[in-house]
């Protein structure tokens, strides 16, 4: 860029340069360029900077929200643990905490995480709310029996939970939890949770009641959205696949489709057996590992057929799997076809 103005001066045309966001500021310097598109390159920006380039504008950096996220990530360096059993969102939600910098230890359900928190003191605990064996309920209340017979610093509890309704913000309340982290999360949402809870030493214990309201208030208008692949949460997982963390999407994307069609069988099954419980259990891990990935019409129809399951009654219980499977097919070949565009550098979101 330097030379083509040394040796063309104002001859030289409108351009477009597709960068790494971590490269942006450090390679151009005082350069000015017409506009700036983050790599790998989504549609919609690469319209939106043509347009606006053609038209005269000079389209800054700072306007790309992607770059956004790489420009005001904070490091944490604290000790969190991760409950979660779920195999999809332990990995998305580790290398979203690695993304910040924390160091993340990972307990797959409630006695392994009594195990780790009994070994080391940890800044923050995000913990899953419903897992096998001893859920997250039950976990909380035993540390927190224990911080008082121990006389020990309360350690702060956020609930992570997929589509939290009402009821469940004051069962987590009455167990002893600080906060709540309604699945699947945005990074800085995850930001702004570890900047409450990790980022000072003055939080009071139950100081996160408000919080949990309003976020609790903005599912509702996320619910309504159910298309195959929300492009909103898959820059999000792009953000995740960094040089310390290479190939991110390509192995969570590979657990979701190596593991899902088990899954399905498993309902199949449990649907043939009447066992309202299995089907409520295997319903509610796959609405939410597929939300994680952004596939919002899978995940939607798992909440249907988990609230039913959940009754006891599920109407058309044949049909709802045909459709979770076709689903499941249709987000599976999307996910695919996001993974050959992040290779190829283009993708939609």
């Amino acid at each position: 860029m330097a030379n083509l103005r040394k040796y063309m001066g104002e001859k030289v045309p409108a351009m477009i340069i597709a960068v790494p966001v971590s490269g942006i500021l450090e390679g151009l310097g005082n350069i000015q360029t017409g506009c700036l598109v983050e790599k790998p390159v989504r549609r919609a920006e690469l319209y939106s900077c043509l347009r606006r380039t053609l038209a005269g504008e000079n389209v800054s950096v700072c306007e790309s929200p992607a770059a956004k996220d790489y420009l005001v990530v904070e490091s944490f360096r604290v000790p969190i643990l991760l409950v979660e059993d779920n195999t999809v969102n332990v990995e998305f939600a580790r290398s979203a905490l690695s993304y910040f910098k924390c160091m993340v230890d990972v307990a797959r359900d409630g006695y392994e995480a009594l195990d780790a928190w009994s070994k080391r003191r940890y800044a923050l605990i995000f913990m899953d709310c419903q897992m096998p064996g001893m859920d997250g309920y039950e976990a909380t209340r035993k540390i927190r029996d224990l911080e008082r017979r121990q006389d020990i610093p309360r350690t702060p509890i956020v609930a992570l939970t997929a589509h939290a309704l009402s009821g469940d913000r004051q069962k987590a309340l009455a167990s002893g939890m600080d906060d709540y982290l309604s699945k699947p999360f945005k990074l800085h949402q995850l930001q702004e949770m570890l900047q409450k809870w990790a980022g000072c030493d003055d939080k009071l214990p139950g100081d996160g009641a408000d919080g949990m309201e309003q976020d609790l208030l903005g599912y509702d208008a996320r619910a309504g959205d159910t298309a195959v692949l929300d492009l909103a949460m898959l820059s999000g997982l792009k953000a995740l696949d960094t040089p310390e963390n290479p190939g991110f999407m390509e192995k969570i994307v590979g657990i979701f489709v190596k593991d899902t069609p088990a899954i399905l069988d498993k309902m199949k099954e449990a649907r043939g057996k009447g066992d309202m419980q299995t089907l409520h259990r295997l319903a509610h891990s796959l609405k939410s590992s597929s939300a994680s990935l952004g596939a919002m019409l899978l995940s939607e129809l798992c909440k249907k057929l988990e609230v039913q399951a959940s009754l006891g009654e599920v109407e058309d219980a044949e049909g709802q799997l045909e459709r979770i499977e076709s689903a499941f097919f249709d987000a599976r070949d999307a996910l695919i076809r996001e993974l050959d565009g992040l290779k190829a550098g283009i993708s939609n979101a």
